[in-house]
C-alpha cells in the first residue's frame, strides 16, 4: 500500500528546499528520522508526494498496484550509478573505496540499470524507454545528469513492488524530486480527484 497525495507547491521556494517543506505532512516523523517519502512535479503548481506514511493533506489516497497487472510509468531520475572499487594497501590487505557515483550516457545502460532495479523489486519492465538526457541545475553551482524513463511495467510481487513505489527508483537526487514513478492508472485518479 502507497499513500500519494497532491500538495500546492509554492513557487517563492527553490526546488532544492521542497523536500523540506514537505516534512509539514508527515508530523509522524521526528526530527532526524530519514526521510518518510519521495515526491516529484506534477506541473508548475502541484506536487505529486508518495509514501507508506499517510501524509495529513487532503488528497492523500490510498493506491494499490495489483499482481499480474501492467502499467505506464513515467519516472524522472539521476543517471548516476554508483561504482565500488577496490585498493591495496601498502601493507597488502585490500580495502574498499568509498562509492563515487559514474554519470551514465548510454540509454541501453540506462535502461539495463533501471530493469534490474525494478526487478529486484517486484515488477518486471516490459518497454522503456529514455527520453530528454540533459543537466538539471535546481540550485546555482548544482547539475544533475538526469532523463525521464517512460514504459510499461508488470507487477509480479504486489508488497516489495509498493515499497518500491514509496521509497523511490533508482538513482540519488530524490532530495530535488528525482526516482519518484508515476502511474497515471493509479496515481491519475489522486489528480483527477483533486481538481
Amino acid at each position: 500500500m502507497v499513500w500519494v497525495a497532491e500538495v500546492h507547491r509554492d513557487k517563492s521556494m527553490p526546488l532544492d528546499q521542497v523536500h523540506v517543506a514537505l516534512y509539514s505532512y508527515f508530523p509522524q516523523v521526528a526530527p532526524g528520522d530519514p526521510r518518510p517519502y519521495v515526491w516529484r512535479l506534477l506541473d508548475e503548481n502541484t506536487i505529486l508526494v508518495g509514501s507508506r506514511l499517510r501524509p495529513t493533506a487532503n488528497t492523500a489516497r490510498e493506491v494499490v498496484a495489483r499482481r499480474g497487472m501492467t502499467y505506464d510509468f513515467r519516472a524522472t531520475i539521476k543517471r548516476a550509478r554508483n561504482v565500488r572499487g577496490t585498493y591495496t594497501r601498502p601493507d597488502g590487505t585490500r580495502r574498499n573505496r568509498t562509492p563515487r557515483a559514474v554519470e551514465m550516457k548510454d540509454h541501453d545502460e540506462i535502461k539495463r540499470w533501471a530493469t534490474q532495479f525494478a526487478e529486484k523489486r517486484g515488477g518486471d519492465i516490459r518497454y522503456i524507454r529514455v527520453e530528454n538526457m540533459c543537466l538539471y541545475r535546481p540550485k546555482h553551482g548544482v547539475a544533475l545528469p538526469i532523463c525521464t524513463l517512460v514504459g510499461k511495467v508488470f507487477v509480479r510481487d504486489p508488497d516489495a513492488f509498493d515499497q518500491f513505489l514509496a521509497s523511490g527508483g533508482p538513482g540519488t537526487g530524490k532530495a530535488y524530486g528525482l526516482g519518484m514513478w508515476y502511474l497515471p492508472e493509479i496515481m491519475g485518479e489522486v489528480h483527477r480527484a483533486a481538481a
